[in-house]
């Protein structure tokens, strides 16, 4: 049995009211939720909420509000699952995850890393995005001047250090025995895939991301 949650907040400082802001004339939450009904995976699919409003809007997907423990500026993506499962009478073998601001997460997105997480025996399967930069070159600001993050690279060609990835807040896969186990969402046994979609933080990321769907999923 598969479970879908949605996490989606009330506050957010950055861009205000995020997570039912109106993205090409929908809710943007709504693309999520959309995705998660038509790919037909899911035996339940629930919005995570400490929020009225959002309840208010997709009521037969928010059976309970999120406890405060799970609703505050440092509760993390770890919490926010935990807290969903306290309030379940069922177990689910497996959790995805899809971010409520994940406009490209479409139902063939989300089936395709299924296909991936069944076949990898992997506890979490999520998407990354290749760092454009060795990280091992990278510099940080220390007492007003940049120093290297890693000085014995200095002079590395880039080509001869490792490829990074970073987490970009879509999609999780998540087995929830193991979660169980470690209460966390990186796992030992942990795959990314690679999908090309725009983490929406700042208002800035928001145009860009309008702009990308649009061109997308326009008819020329």
């Amino acid at each position: 049995m598969n479970l879908c949650i949605i996490p989606a907040r009330g506050g957010s400082k950055r861009i205000p009211r995020k997570n039912v802001k109106l993205f090409c004339g929908q809710p943007i939450i709504k693309y999520a939720l959309v995705a998660a009904c038509a790919c037909d995976l899911f035996d339940e699919k629930i919005i995570s909420t400490d929020n009225q409003e959002i309840r208010n809007m997709f009521p037969d997907y928010v059976p309970f509000m999120r406890s405060p423990e799970a609703s505050n500026d440092y509760a993390t993506l770890a919490d926010v699952v935990m807290d969903v499962l306290k309030n379940l009478k069922k177990n689910y073998e497996n959790i995805c995850v899809i971010y409520p601001t994940a406009v490209t997460v479409d139902p063939d997105v989300i089936i395709r890393f299924k296909k991936v997480f069944d076949e990898s025996a992997a506890d979490c399967v999520f998407a990354v995005k290749k760092y454009t930069h060795p990280i091992e070159r990278a510099f940080r600001t220390f007492d007003k001047w940049l120093v290297m993050n890693d000085p014995s690279h200095q002079f590395t060609r880039t080509q001869d250090l490792p490829q990074w990835y970073h987490d970009i807040g879509q999609i999780y896969w998540i087995k929830t025995d193991s979660f169980r186990a470690y209460r966390k969402i990186f796992m030992p046994k942990k795959l990314g895939i690679e999908l090309d979609a725009i983490d929406i933080d700042t208002p800035e990321d928001w145009a860009r991301a309008e702009k990308d769907y649009i061109s997308r999923n326009c008819d020329i």
